[in-house]
């Protein structure tokens, strides 16, 4: 059979493992008889033949017996059904084969007649045969790609260097949904869950298969889902529901101690060379608790301690003065808990 086809389970489930005829009294092996479909869809892409409209192969399989005539009729969404011009005849593995169908856009149905020693056969299927410019989905495109933060997982976080323009208030993005196809109706929310207030976006798919909202997120949590229509079907695909989180003001630090000078006062253990000094950095930010802290000193890093509840980390290191009274650089470094960086540099 031509590999082209669509395959149509046309299964008839029996009771027995035995032979199909019917014997002179009602038999179990005639009253269960049924068939059995599976879901299918068409599109331009089996089209069998060079002629005008969409033609398909229909390749059956069922348990009919060898030699059985099967007749196929095709119903559109208008008009009379329409007789396939030619029967199909079951072969000896019961496989029957329409070739060259003739088929409408839109929901059609097929409906197969057969007749056999039970009896009558009629089952029918209504699958929809597209008409070549896409398949609906909603698949949402924030335009930028938010930073994953393990713990404010699942939030994604969008900070200052993902707005669009900053200098407007909140984050602007451009929102895009892909569509599929080119006449869908999509429609964004955006969903603020600590106010409730929903900002509510729709447009039509163009020629693109997208449609593109420019959007504004204040600073907090927000939840962006789109919702695409497709009303010749009735389909309503929705895309995932992005959970966000707005931060992007970075948090204030200080580096507290060493103040502007570094005295032999300051040394912390005279009996080893150079100047060991305690490093103290602070921020007043509310949510830099327990994040990783730096102090760099002429480059080389050097590991703080956790930020503490109080704003502070702290750290020790030894500084050689070579040559003695050079200017030496110190950074102090961390980061809120969305991951905005704050610095703060002293030379002394």
């Amino acid at each position: 059979m031509r590999s082209s086809a669509v395959v149509v389970m046309f299964a008839l489930a029996v009771a027995a493992v035995g032979a199909a005829g019917c014997q002179e009294e009602p038999s179990l092996l005639c009253d269960r008889a049924r068939v059995v479909w599976p879901f299918f869809d068409i599109d331009p892409r089996l089209d069998t033949s060079p002629d005008d409209g969409l033609q398909i192969d229909l390749e059956l399989r069922s348990s009919l017996l060898p030699g059985t005539s099967v007749f196929l009729t095709v119903q559109g969404e208008e008009g009379d059904p329409v007789a396939h011009p030619q029967p199909a005849v079951a072969d000896e593995d019961g496989d029957v084969l329409f070739t060259d169908v003739n088929v409408p856009f839109g929901r059609v149905t097929f409906e197969v007649n057969a007749h056999n020693e039970c009896g009558d056969v009629r089952s029918l299927r209504t699958p929809y045969v597209w008409d070549g410019l896409g398949f609906p989905r909603c698949d949402l495109d924030l335009g930028v790609e938010p930073a994953v933060v393990d713990d404010l997982a699942p939030l994604s976080v969008l900070r200052a260097e993902h707005d669009g323009d900053p200098d407007q208030p909140g984050v602007q993005l451009q929102v895009s949904i892909d569509a599929g196809r080119p006449d869908m109706t999509v429609t964004l929310f955006a969903l603020d869950p600590a106010t409730g207030e929903q900002q509510i976006f729709e447009e039509e798919s163009g020629d693109d298969l997208r449609a593109s909202f420019p959007v504004t997120l204040g600073e907090g949590e927000h939840a962006l889902r789109a919702v695409c229509v497709w009303e010749p079907a009735g389909l309503r695909p929705s895309s995932r529901t992005a959970r966000l989180l707005v931060d992007t003001v970075a948090p204030d630090c200080e580096l507290v101690d060493p103040a502007a000078r570094v005295t032999a006062a300051d040394d912390l253990d005279p009996g080893i060379d150079g100047v060991q000094i305690a490093l103290r950095g602070r921020s007043t930010a509310p949510d830099v608790a327990g994040e990783a802290a730096t102090f760099a000193v002429q480059g080389e890093l050097i590991d703080g301690s956790a930020v503490d509840d109080a704003g502070e980390s702290s750290a020790a290191t030894t500084i050689v003065l070579d040559p003695p009274g050079a200017p030496q650089e110190l950074v102090f470094a961390l980061s809120d808990h969305a991951g905005n960086l704050c610095e703060d540099a002293v030379t002394f």
